[in-house]
């Protein structure tokens, strides 16, 4: 390590032991930031490498970076611990400039901790120079980081901003050159829009070679050839996070432009904006008086130049056929997720070829950059008009990676309706706690299960064996893995299992076929092992199995709020009854862990949910609003005690439950609170508060907020008595949110209404960024491992909007599935 780094870890020390004493000192045993305890797992390292793991938990300790320098809550020598970790994993790599860019933002928080609380930083005494060294009179000279400037394909790969918007477009790697007047009287002049998107430069390290780059090259480290190809910079632009949101959506209609292909229009659009394609099917008009058979016999029509007028038409005619064939080539390799460099294939020539020698299919490189980013440029461009006219939305959000690998976030808008739209794949660094409780039986059976599923799926001679006995027994269904998301799917593999245990003992008894499953016969023979093994089996599937149901019953991009305490309810009561019967023997200790934790989860997820969400969600469904589970929702837990003392009586009684109706009226008061604001209040806004509030919320433009918080307290009432208009039939075929939809026209119902359609209207899982995750996995197969996030957005954003539709209506069939399996 140089003593440059040093001394900035010195320095770093120095301010972090000195902070302020406005930032508390954390009481023994409850700091947050203990680095003296750091550690990154193994698991980490092998997936982000161990400076990337470093980076993941000190930005779980710290939060993002992205909106700004870090905030200290706290100080104390736990604080100052994390200066010998960033010192630890630097001699191992001192290069590293993730690590010193930690060094850096720590130090510069710490002078913000200062410059905020008005003290001024404490200087560090500067070292005593060495014996026999060079005077020390050059010691604060700073010296310029050597990098490599070669440029490489575009792309410098150098570390990251901690933030996507930038204060400036100056790139100090880069020196910008003066634009060139485009003097040209004639053809196609140059795109305005690219002189603000794109600057022409030359590395500073080297003059003889001009480039242009992406004006937020200082984040996104993108550079291009000179002279400017406008494709592909429009490309880039239409996606760079590190640009100006207007001048994206600018790039991005440029690139409409150039889409082929029918209009891309949501249906229900109030406002389209008409799309121009370059398909038009050219007419010709017959003469007056002339059969259209005549009209195509006629002999060819010539000008005065001599020239066939009738060429044109066949020039339009090829143009029509070319971009016809190009739309359809591009769809079929999107949707089928084929790579794009089997156009370039002479296999795939020859049989275009056969089919029509007048076509000639386009090349890889024209699908990748102008047919495939232009067809997705037109659909966001669509989905954009789409969702201006929308209210009510739902942004969700998951995180996952791909080969590269590279972190990604997938973003979707989901409307009231429950169409869903993919708008963003997102690079960022997920964050993220998990804890995982281990019972009894999970850990005896899960190695079992795992060992036997493994040598079934390596074993393709014992697999046939097991298929064709099951289905000689009657057992349709075959075994299932162990997925990704362990929990869930632990369930359905061990319930696969279970179900075929007569057919593994057809198998492993018939010695003639040799088969030995993993050392593990004993279980599918009759004795005491399998008695043991089922026994520990069936007790796994019981005390996981409301939970794997319930994750199973939300895997629904129609799955309202009501149905997440529907399920709660579902897990909670069959817990219970298993408890009080506990026929598989569980031990006390078991039952306790597993209360502790349902209780827990459902606490942070039901009962200190913000505003009650899901209880008001349930409440509102008309088919539940006179439920008697509200008079004990949660059977695990343990009604709290009433201890009472007088006169030196003392008395307990159970706490009565408090009334469901008093409960939503006062989280519906709030969450009306929040649709108002301060708008009445606010004397900017007192004056023009209709319109602000057309804005806010359309359904409570004109009702002011004293009149609506009556309104609501009486429409409630009549809600929990069904009266008018609050009796309307539930019919099958609508959801809830059309049935609130109905019942908000009436003058009676319109507050209570407004509100219910809001909370119908939002989607309590991320279900679609779960299969646009899965549709990742399965675009970004190992053969195609060099995708980045930019062609992956692409190819969803076209494969969905094709394959889905996004006109697809919601049925509620699922429900009945829903509510058969919380049953069984």
């Amino acid at each position: 390590m140089d003593s440059s780094l040093k001394r900035r870890l010195d320095t770093l020390k120095h301010y972090l032991a000195n902070l302020p004493d406005t930032l508390p000192l954390p009481e023994p045993g409850l700091a947050t930031y203990n680095f003296g305890l750091f550690d990154v797992s193994a698991e980490e390292i092998d997936d982000y490498g161990e400076v990337g793991a470093v980076n993941r938990q000190l930005e779980i300790s710290f939060g993002t970076r992205r909106n700004g320098p870090i905030v200290f809550t706290e100080r104390g020598p736990e604080l100052v611990d994390v200066v010998e970790v960033l010192n630890t994993y630097l001699l191992k790599d001192p290069a590293s400039a993730i690590l010193q860019k930690w060094v850096d933002d720590l130090t510069v928080s710490a002078e913000i901790s200062f410059a905020t609380s008005g003290i001024s930083i404490l200087s560090l005494p500067e070292p005593a120079p060495e014996a026999g060294s060079v005077s020390n009179t050059l010691h604060s000279v700073d010296m310029p980081q050597l990098v490599s400037d070669r440029p490489g394909k575009g792309k410098r790969h150098v570390q990251k901003l901690d933030s996507k918007i930038l204060d400036n477009s100056h790139d100090s790697d880069y020196e910008d050159l003066p634009e060139a007047e485009d003097s040209r009287k004639s053809g196609a002049k140059l795109l305005a829009l690219l002189l603000r998107v794109s600057k022409h430069c030359r590395l500073k390290t080297d003059q003889s070679v001009d480039r242009a780059r992406c004006i937020g090259s200082k984040g996104c480290h993108t550079t291009w050839k000179w002279p400017r190809y406008r494709q592909r910079i429009l490309e880039h632009a239409s996606k760079c996070g590190y640009i100006d949101a207007q001048l994206r959506e600018a790039a991005e209609g440029e690139l409409n432009k150039k889409a082929i292909g029918p209009a891309a229009i949501v249906p229900g659009t109030q406002i389209v904006k008409q799309q121009i394609t370059n398909v038009e099917t050219p007419t010709m008009t017959p003469a007056v008086g002339a059969s259209p058979v005549t009209a195509l016999v006629t002999r060819p029509i010539r000008s005065a130049s001599g020239k066939n007028v009738l060429q044109g038409f066949q020039t339009e005619g090829r143009k029509v056929l070319q971009d016809k064939g190009d739309y359809a080539v591009m769809k079929f390799y999107v949707c089928c997720g084929i790579p794009p460099r089997i156009a370039d294939t002479d296999e795939f020539k020859d049989m275009v070829s056969i089919l029509n020698s007048a076509y000639h299919p386009p090349s890889s490189t024209t699908l990748e950059d102008k047919l495939i980013v232009n067809e997705a440029a037109k659909i966001g461009h669509a989905v954009r008009t789409h969702l201006q006219t929308c209210r009510n939305l739902t942004i969700t959000f998951d995180g996952g990676k791909i080969r590269k690998p590279t972190s990604v976030y997938t973003i979707h808008v989901t409307t009231a309706d429950r169409r869903a739209f993919c708008m963003e794949l997102d690079d960022a660094s997920l964050l993220s706690h998990s804890a995982e409780y281990i019972l009894e039986a999970l850990e005896r059976v899960s190695p079992r299960l795992r060992r036997i599923l493994a040598f079934m799926s390596r074993s393709a001679y014992a697999t046939e064996h097991f298929n064709h006995e099951r289905l000689k027994i009657g057992i349709t269904r075959g075994l299932e893995a162990i997925g990704d998301t362990r929990f869930g799917t632990i369930y359905w593999a061990g319930k696969s299992v279970q179900r075929s245990l007569s057919a593994f003992q057809v198998i492993v008894e018939n010695e003639a076929l040799g088969i030995d499953i993993a050392s593990l016969n004993d279980l599918f023979i009759p004795g005491g092992v399998r008695m043991k093994f089922e026994l520990d089996l069936a007790r796994l599937l019981t005390v996981i199995g409301p939970y794997a149901k319930a994750i199973q019953c939300l895997e629904g991009g129609h799955v309202t709020a009501d149905r997440v305490y529907y399920y709660w309810l579902g897990i909670t009561s069959q817990l219970d009854s298993l408890f009080r019967r506990n026929e598989y023997g569980l031990t006390t200790s078991t039952i306790e862990d597993i209360r502790a934790i349902t209780n827990c989860r459902f606490d942070e997820m039901i009962t200190d949910a913000p505003n009650d969400i899901y209880i008001i969600a349930f409440f509102l469904n008309p088919e539940y609003r006179n439920a008697p589970i509200y008079k004990k929702p949660n059977p695990l837990a343990i009604p709290p005690l009433r201890i009472r003392q007088q006169d030196g009586v003392t008395t307990t009684s159970l706490k009565l439950p408090e009334d469901i109706v008093k409960h939503v009226g006062l989280s519906l008061q709030r969450i009306l609170r929040n649709e108002y604001g301060d708008t009445y209040e606010n004397p900017a806004t007192k004056d023009t508060a209709q319109t602000v509030m057309a804005h806010r919320n359309p359904l409570l433009t004109n009702i002011h907020p004293t009149d609506a918080l009556k309104s609501l307290k009486e429409q409630l009432k009549s809600y929990g008595k069904g009266l008018e208009p609050f009796n309307r039939r539930f019919r099958s075929s609508e959801s809830l949110y059309s049935w609130w939809e109905q019942v908000q026209k009436d003058d009676f119902g319109n507050v209570l209404g407004a509100l219910a359609m809001k909370i119908f209207a939002a989607v309590p899982v991320s279900m679609t960024d779960e299969r646009t995750m899965s549709m990742i996995t399965w675009l970004n197969s190992p053969r195609r491992n060099r995708q980045d996030i930019e062609t992956l957005q692409d190819h969803i954003k076209i494969r969905q909007w094709h394959r889905t539709g996004p006109g697809a209506k919601v049925c509620r069939i699922f429900y009945i599935y829903a509510k058969l399996m919380i049953i069984q």
